[in-house]
């Protein structure tokens, strides 16, 4: 979706605004819900709560704590290249902090960057120079990863590929519906 309002210049427009936002929502919930599940499945009863309660309290401090701590440390960045800093470390940081919790780091890096201030300009002339790279070279080699490391062999049972024909249906219809509201 981000790419084809960029590339219609409509990604400035208030109504492209609110699509990536539900769009971004969508992915928060889906990775949160999914995390949520995988927990809940595991096996070792004490594995299980240990991971519920650090999964929680990932949670929490991801709604209350860490976006007002990157405003914060953002506001008092003076320079592009600080905030270029701030914005490499931020990303790892948020990665291994969303892997600890069981979910992809790709999450953790796109949740830091829905943390950061979007009236900054040293954000914004960061996420300028940026947008053009992360389309060009990460999106497909991140896209390749995951297409090298799906595993065909698996979909001979029917029972998956039902469950991964309701989980697709399930997300295609909460993107499709989040951003035609």
């Amino acid at each position: 979706i981000s790419m084809f309002l960029s590339h219609t210049n409509l990604v400035h427009k208030k109504i492209s605004q609110i699509t990536l936002l539900a769009a971004a929502t969508d992915d928060i919930f889906f990775w949160v819900i999914f995390g949520a599940i995988i927990i809940h499945f595991q096996t070792n009863n004490i594995i299980m709560i240990n991971e519920s309660i650090i999964f929680v309290t990932y949670i929490i401090l991801l709604i209350f704590v860490f976006p007002r701590l990157v405003r914060y440390i953002a506001n008092r960045i003076n320079s592009a290249q600080q905030m270029l800093g701030f914005i490499v470390c931020g990303c790892f940081l948020s990665a291994v902090l969303a892997d600890s919790v069981d979910l992809h780091q790709v999450f953790g890096g796109f949740i830091f960057g829905l943390m950061l201030p979007r009236d900054n300009p040293h954000v914004l002339l960061i996420r300028n120079r940026l947008e053009d790279f992360v389309n060009v070279i990460l999106l497909p080699i991140f896209f390749a990863k995951i297409g090298a490391m799906a595993n065909i062999n698996i979909i001979t049972n029917q029972k998956i590929i039902l469950i991964g024909l309701i989980l697709a249906l399930i997300a295609f219809s909460t993107k499709f519906i989040g951003a035609y509201f």
